[in-house]
């Protein structure tokens, strides 16, 4: 039987109210919105994911590094890739999920998503962070924003 708190925050991730919530002792303590793994990001950079449970929508390899790195305590995932899977299986990170894809789709739906090609060949998830932070600001200074 799942968690109450877990079929909770996948109810804030279904409505859209969330993108990524964070759980500790059974409870929802964060929620955050957002796109892609910038939501992610803000979460490790606030120390919020040490020893937490995390649910959300999408976990790629470049989602799966930065909890790691944050040191979490497990993951539920309405998708997850492949990358993602054995990511989390190589740092005993447990992992539950709904839907496993070969690699997480760009939204562009015309190939990989840039965070996922950007920590693909990568195995430091602090060189990740980095990685993750350019490859965002660049695609930013792109979009004119």
């Amino acid at each position: 039987m799942m968690e109450q708190a877990v079929v909770s925050a996948l109810q804030l991730l279904r409505e859209g109210q969330a993108a990524c919530v964070v759980l500790r002792d059974g409870e929802i303590v964060r929620a955050e919105s957002g796109r892609g793994v910038a939501p992610m990001i803000r979460l490790y950079e606030d120390g919020a994911l040490q020893g937490a449970y995390v649910v959300d929508k999408i976990v790629g390899k470049a989602a799966a590094m930065l909890m790691s790195l944050g040191g979490v305590s497990g993951c539920y995932a309405l998708t997850v890739s492949r990358a993602a899977l054995d990511w989390f299986s190589g740092h005993d990170i447990p992992v539950e999920y709904e839907m496993c894809a070969e690699y997480i789709v760009s939204r562009s739906g015309d190939g990989m998503c840039p965070m996922e090609q950007t920590v693909k060949e990568l195995a430091d998830p602090s060189e990740a962070l980095t990685a993750l932070k350019q490859k965002i600001a660049e695609l930013r200074r792109g979009n004119g924003r």
